[in-house]
């Protein structure tokens, strides 16, 4: 995670004067555009953006550009942007410059504040006097050098970025066993076994498997295997229904097989055409259920005299064909 910065710059004075400086040939012309972006010279440092307020323009454009030419990353009064914003560095310059005895020169005091989520990380200040207009980035430039030479944000930034760093490598460590953990789960799951013999013995593990890990990468995996062993085995199925045989009964068990398939396949590949061959031969087979019935009841109506004849009783034979376990 990145960490939010806020650094504040205070420009103040003994007294404020009215007007604003003006140029001077002695001083580092500075720019009050936003200046050219560069590398931060603090190894890590992020970016600094920089918003005008009350100060001088020309003391914002210097600081900028003493930032600038010590490498920093800088932008004056650049838009605030999200996905910046716990990264950036931000630079408010604000205050008013103090006129000295003559009127020629001005006074500058400058404070630099640099926190981090209200902990204090370095704090600079420096005062010079400079012609009205020509602060320039010669005046400010110890701030960047105070900066650089006392090291808190360097070592600040460093400790952030080892921090950061570790926390990546936790991660990463975390990530890689979370992995394995998941490959040798899905490995008792035993998909291949189950997509090689597609029978419901062997795929149970992978079927248990997917019922606790529906959100991991390899559920899509589980899920082709396992539609791809159902079709295997409604095909198996099917091709075991004698479907042929069906379509010219002979006895009624030989569409028992179909009607077995269409009792277990409900959404089966081959329902329809189940349904269509049992309705096509539907009244063969009540025929064929007539007629072995009969003959059922003829067989055990003889077998009923015979028993009646060896063991004569009233009402032996109606009491015989009345039994169903005979």
């Amino acid at each position: 995670m990145r960490a939010g910065w806020l650094i504040t710059f205070l420009t103040a004075c003994a007294a404020c004067g009215p007007s604003a400086p003006r140029s001077s040939p002695t001083a580092s012309p500075a720019s009050t555009q936003s200046p050219t972006r560069a590398v931060a010279a603090v190894p890590g440092a992020p970016p600094i953006r920089i918003s005008h307020r009350s100060a001088p323009k020309d003391v914002t454009a210097a600081v900028a550009d003493a930032l600038v030419r010590a490498g920093y990353d800088v932008a004056v009064d650049h838009p605030f942007v999200v996905g910046d914003a716990a990264w950036a560095l931000d630079l408010t310059v604000v205050g008013t410059v103090a006129p000295l005895p003559g009127g020629r020169d001005l006074a500058y005091g400058v404070d630099v504040v640099v926190t981090f989520h209200a902990q204090n990380v370095d704090h600079v200040r420096i005062s010079f006097v400079g012609a009205p207009g020509a602060v320039g980035a010669n005046e400010v430039e110890p701030i960047v050098r105070a900066l650089v030479e006392h090291g808190a944000l360097a070592a600040f930034v460093a400790e952030h970025r080892a921090r950061n760093e570790a926390r990546a490598a936790k991660e990463g460590r975390d990530a890689a066993e979370a992995q394995r953990a998941r490959d040798e789960t899905w490995a008792r799951a035993q998909p291949e076994r189950c997509r090689e013999l597609a029978t419901d013995e062997a795929c149970r593990l992978l079927v248990e498997w997917q019922t606790t890990h529906r959100e991991d990468p390899r559920a899509a995996e589980a899920s082709a295997i396992m539609a791809a062993t159902a079709a295997r085995r409604d095909e198996a199925a099917w091709a075991s229904a004698g479907v042929n045989r069906c379509r010219a009964p002979k006895k009624v068990d030989d569409c028992y097989g179909v009607v077995s398939y269409l009792e277990g396949h409900r959404s089966g590949a081959h329902v329809k055409e189940a349904e269509d061959v049992l309705d096509a031969v539907a009244a063969t087979r009540r025929v064929l259920a007539e007629r072995e019935e009969a003959a059922r009841l003829a067989r055990k109506r003889v077998g009923c005299r015979s028993h009646c004849a060896r063991e004569p009783s009233p009402g032996c034979e109606s009491i015989c064909m009345a039994d169903p376990e005979r």
